[in-house]
């Protein structure tokens, strides 16, 4: 049982060092929004927020999921 609860939380880790690196790509394309003044920037912004949001959302649900099978039964 420790071992899918250890697994489950490298799953979360995981997702979660993927959507940093997403928000530092979406970071670096909103300065150059602002540098450049290039509204294909935004646009590309756009979709990194939706990425972004979707991603959240499952982090979310892994979370809620191991809460809810590794709380304490009394």
């Amino acid at each position: 049982m420790r071992n899918y609860y250890q697994a489950q939380l490298d799953e979360i880790n995981k997702k979660l060092l993927d959507m940093a690196l997403l928000l530092e790509n979406a970071i670096e394309n909103s300065i150059s929004a602002l540098k450049e003044n290039n509204p294909k920037f935004l646009e590309i912004g756009n979709d990194y927020e939706m990425q972004i949001n979707g991603m959240e959302k499952d982090i979310e649900s892994l979370c809620l999921n191991v809460i809810l099978r590794q709380q304490p039964v009394l």
